[in-house]
């Protein structure tokens, strides 16, 4: 990696923040999907209420270019 030139390493992190950014919508069917499997309902019947709920608004504040740049940032220094 230190042997590519910095606007490609940069590149990459970028195409790589994008992606998970594109993905952490699984987060929130995760957590319905453990809802649904503690209160007994059966596959495919529960309810996304996180899913649904929240899926409008983590679009609106993330598919953006602030917010694909803070998902770079995160990615490139916590991960």
């Amino acid at each position: 990696m230190r042997q590519r030139s910095l606007s490609e390493r940069w590149l990459l992190w970028s195409a790589s923040g994008c992606y998970v950014r594109g993905h952490a919508w699984q987060l929130f069917f995760a957590v319905d999907a453990r809802s649904a499997f503690r209160s007994g309902v059966p596959v495919g019947q529960g309810q996304t209420k996180w899913l649904d709920g929240l899926l409008p608004v983590y679009h609106l504040a993330t598919d953006n270019f602030v917010g694909r740049f803070c998902a770079t940032l995160l990615l490139r220094f916590v991960v």
